[in-house]
């Protein structure tokens, strides 16, 4: 949260930047906003385990929420960048960090008392050796293996679609 909320106005303040230094920058952005994800992801299953019969809904609204998010930003992506310049484009992304960290400090969450640290680690453990023993399933690693390399070896032109939109050149 902080840190990419911190990366984007660095990206959007700082004049001439190492590529690097952007690059670092950029990943830090995406590093917050994963966070983020998966934090929402965290709160729709446990949420889910209290009320099973909302599971469905609570991930409907997020994939929702998430989808009109990004056609919301693809759409004035472009404009953005022609009215105030990539660097303000950066500025305003820190924005919806700042927003999410906000909420994260303003959301009340009970305190326990005398908790033990140790079942966390305890849990991380248990969870990487159940996923360890999943994986070693052939009817799990397959598909898995199928999608990350289709994700990973299509022509995905997003990025150069979003260039094309956005260069002032042209």
């Amino acid at each position: 949260g902080l840190l990419g909320v911190i990366s984007l106005l660095s990206l959007s303040l700082l004049e001439k930047l190492h590529l690097p230094l952007a690059i670092l920058l950029l990943t830090v952005g995406s590093a917050g906003v994963a966070i983020a994800d998966v934090t929402i992801d965290a709160c729709v299953a446990q949420n889910s385990s209290f009320h099973p019969t909302l599971a469905a809904d609570l991930q409907s609204l997020c994939a929702l929420s998430s989808s009109i998010g990004a056609l919301l930003g693809f759409s004035i992506s472009g404009i953005f960048v022609h009215l105030i310049g990539p660097k303000g484009v950066y500025g305003l992304l820190a924005i919806p960090g700042g927003l999410v960290l906000l909420v994260g400090v303003l959301l009340n969450e009970p305190h326990m008392p005398n908790f033990n640290y140790r079942q966390v680690s305890d849990k991380f453990v248990s969870a990487g050796k159940a996923m360890w023993m999943t994986l070693k399933i052939p009817n799990v690693w397959r598909p898995c293996l199928y999608m990350y390399l289709s994700l990973a070896l299509c022509l995905d032109i997003n990025e150069g679609l979003f260039y094309w939109y956005t260069d002032s050149k042209d």
